[in-house]
């Protein structure tokens, strides 16, 4: 009615428009505002605190959050998750819920109280909010971490929904710390005992992966510790799983599995074989670089037990590591460097057991012992399993959130004679090592910040030693799939395209004397690059001075190793030079040509070479005849371990029509046979008996798909990556495809793409 009356008056009509539609507005955005849920996580620095942030902003929450101990990295990081970083609490009324690590005084959680927030521990709030649902309550005082971040991977690789919180991130970004789906059938917890909150679960089902006294403060004694995880299992539902090793007690009406017992495993060289006995069921793993084989045979018999199917043989092996966890933050030819979360002495025993079984050359230990109250009840336990070793470098204890005196390292260092104090390890004392070592950074406070800015400092200690003595630029953490044709990778540790000889020859003579390795990477169009990062000496001929075409005398021209098979091929056409259309449409460089002895089923790159200018390993420039050079298909031997600089090649006088012709004709062709995309070129080399394309296609395996990467619909020997492909999808699809060529004919495909700083053998 008030807009009818005002209809003579346009001017006002249009402002009683604008004041109506910003009312109405206004009306909707405060109804939208007081339906948006909030969540103040305080302790959000901590990954349980992150992976709960992550599962509530699924399921709708504004996620707000402090921590007063954090660095300017870790904040970044969660910022990036959405959340809104503030130590003020926002106007709208929400649910604080803090870490145990914060205490019950803290500033925001009284403000909270005054403003009648709901207010809640971490592990109450989690108890309470999956009450009537699937729970997997994973406890015990140590490995709670690597056992469901373990589960988590099955789970994903089986393509079955599940929610869970994690209590570390992995080594790659593979999967979040927490993950929330509505339609999910289980929810995979880590039960923290530390606070208490324990009492508060009753769990469908409960793995106790061991029962070593932890958390002193808390638990006066051991009894009493391992009498709340048997309360824990008394409140749980269906069934429970634990070692053998643990004093076994009944639950009456509730099954209780016995690892060791209900599942085992057999154990036969490289693999072993797991067993549960209530099916009469077994399977043969693949036993690789396995830590902690309980954890991992805990997280199997769960899996098992939860979706009656076995774990992917595959999905065991492409497991991507959890940081902190055996993480290996540098590894060279001779030395390795690992960042590990061990506080308990059982864990440190374990893990100390592990390096000695797994890598080679003197132990050094950086240790950071956590918490006053463990070192106080344990420390002659961490005295006896450290002191034996002749490089201890010890830490001041870290104190988390405890408000009782330090623990001074001054009280333990007189009782190991051998061991120094944290800041007396130095880098210089690895820059050039002559010896195999391996140092272990290990604890669970700020021992990995320690242990990444030391690698730092060793990592610009090399860089500087090689830009100076090489005169060459070099860069540090180069993206490696901006680098691939196949559009994966992770990292290069150093750089460098050389523009000199003289330089190249430094940075190969160097390397060797700090034991990095070194790799000549053209243009990536035949090497598949890992994830994980390459810690060597990635070196590109791209400098013209090794792209140049340089005539010789009839027919004859020396091509620089860094000139693209292309370019040449341009350059012979232009200058009437034929007998190299065969390569036209192969992508590459000339020195990547020669490794693999590029061409066709009918003729190789090698056929057109009179000679070839290589450096060896010492530096030395070597001439080598085509006489004198070994090859075979798709194979050089004589160049493995050599650096090829030119190559004088032979052609015949032709006309430069004639050959355009000619290459036009082989591009019509490739084209009709071959498939656009991101990929590598043929996969794998042909077989004895002909081509692996046509045997693939037969087998019926185009079109087979892991994740991002697939086999092409229109040649079977090329493996595509649909823009999502990773390093181990491309793994698993060749391992597949590997499996049914060798099941259905006996055949063993052998990978032409060759993969940085592994080989297939290991990777298999």
């Amino acid at each position: 009615m008030f807009l009818k009356g005002i209809q003579h008056f346009p001017g006002l009509k249009n402002l009683a428009y604008r004041t109506f539609l910003t009312l109405i507005w206004w009306i909707s955005y405060r109804r939208e505002a007081g339906l948006q849920k909030s969540a103040f996580l305080l302790g959000l620095g901590g990954m349980g605190m992150e992976s709960l942030g992550l599962c509530l902003q699924q399921q709708g929450y504004q996620i707000y959050g402090w921590d007063d101990c954090i660095t300017a990295a870790r904040m970044n990081q969660l910022q990036r998750n959405g959340f809104v970083w503030t130590n003020v609490l926002p106007a709208n009324d929400g649910s604080l819920i803090y870490s145990s690590a914060v205490p019950i005084k803290h500033p925001l959680i009284q403000v909270a109280i005054q403003r009648q927030w709901s207010v809640t521990r971490r592990g109450s709030f989690l108890a309470q909010r999956l009450k009537n649902t699937n729970v997997l309550a994973i406890v015990g005082s140590h490995g709670k971490s690597s056992t469901t971040a373990y589960l988590v991977h099955f789970f994903k690789q089986a393509g079955i929904a599940v929610n869970y919180l994690l209590g570390a991130q992995y080594q790659t970004a593979y999967y979040p710390t927490g993950d929330y789906h509505a339609g999910a059938t289980w929810n995979l917890v880590e039960v923290d005992e530390s606070d208490g909150t324990i009492e508060e679960f009753s769990p469908t089902a409960t793995l106790v992966l061991n029962d070593d006294w932890d958390h002193s403060d808390y638990y006066a004694t051991a009894a009493a510790y391992k009498s709340a995880l048997y309360r824990l299992c008394q409140r749980t539902q269906s069934w429970v799983m634990m070692p053998e090793v643990i004093a076994e007690f009944s639950l009456p009406g509730i099954p209780v599995f016995r690892l060791g017992r209900d599942f085992s495993i057999i154990e036969t060289g490289k693999s072993f074989i797991f067993k549960c006995l209530k099916d009469n069921f077994q399977k043969e793993y693949v036993k690789g670089n396995i830590f902690n084989l309980t954890n991992v045979l805990m997280a199997l018999s769960a899996f098992y037990l939860i979706t009656e199917n076995a774990v992917g043989s595959f999905a065991l092996k492409s497991f991507p590591g959890i940081r902190r966890r055996q993480e290996i933050l540098l590894k060279t030819k001779r030395i390795c460097v690992l960042s590990d979360y061990a506080h308990h002495p059982t864990e440190l025993e374990t893990y100390l057991e592990y390096v000695k079984k797994s890598f080679s050359g003197e132990h050094w230990i950086a240790f950071e012992p956590h918490r006053s109250s463990r070192i106080r009840l344990f420390y002659p336990d961490f005295i006896r399993i450290l002191k034996t070793y002749p490089h201890v470098f010890l830490g001041e204890t870290y104190r988390a959130f405890e408000d009782e005196a330090l623990f001074s390292r001054d009280v333990v260092l007189p009782q190991m004679p051998l061991a120094q104090k944290l800041e007396t390890l130095l880098p210089d004392s690895f820059f050039m090592s002559r010896d195999q070592k391996t140092l272990s950074f290990i604890g669970a406070g700020d021992i990995d910040s320690f242990a990444r800015d030391w690698v730092e400092k060793l990592v610009s200690l090399w860089k500087d030693y090689l830009e100076e003595d090489s005169r060459e630029r070099i860069t540090v953490y180069d993206r490696l799939d901006k680098k691939s044709a196949f559009c994966i990778g992770g990292e290069g540790l150093f750089f460098c395209a050389p523009k000199t000889l003289s330089g190249l020859r430094s940075l190969v003579l160097d390397a060797k004397d700090l034991g990095i390795p070194w790799y000549i990477l053209g243009s990536g169009s035949n090497v598949l690059m890992p994830h994980a990062r390459y810690d060597g000496i990635i070196l590109q001929l791209s400098d013209p001075v090794w792209t140049a075409i340089v005539p010789l005398d009839h027919a004859c021209f020396r091509v620089g190793a860094g000139c693209t098979l292309g370019k040449m091929l341009n350059f012979m056409q232009a200058n009437g030079i034929g007998g190299f259309e065969f390569l036209d449409g192969i992508p590459g460089t000339i020195g990547g040509a020669l490794q693999m002895n590029a061409g066709t089923n009918l003729k190789g790159i090698w056929e057109c070479v009179t000679s070839v200018e290589v450096m060896n390993e010492r530096g030395e420039v070597e001439l080598l005849q085509r006489g004198d050079v070994r090859t075979d298909y798709r194979t050089c031997a004589s160049l493995e371990g050599k650096i090829a600089l030119s190559a004088v090649v032979k052609g015949y006088v032709c006309e430069s029509q004639a050959i355009q012709t000619k290459r036009q004709c082989i591009r019509a062709q490739r084209a009709i046979s071959q498939p656009k995309g991101i990929s590598l070129g043929c996969f794998f080399k042909n077989t004895l008996k002909g081509s692996t394309g046509k045997l693939l296609d037969q087998l019926g395996l185009k079109g087979m798909r892991v994740g991002g990467a697939f086999v092409s619909p229109k040649h079977a020997n090329f493996i595509l990556n649909d823009g999502t492909a990773t390093f181990y999808h491309v793994i698993e699809l060749v391992s597949k495809i590997r499996s049914i060529v060798t099941q259905k004919t006996g055949q063993v495909l052998v990978p032409e793409v060759r993969i940085l700083g592994e080989t297939w053998e290991n990777v298999l």
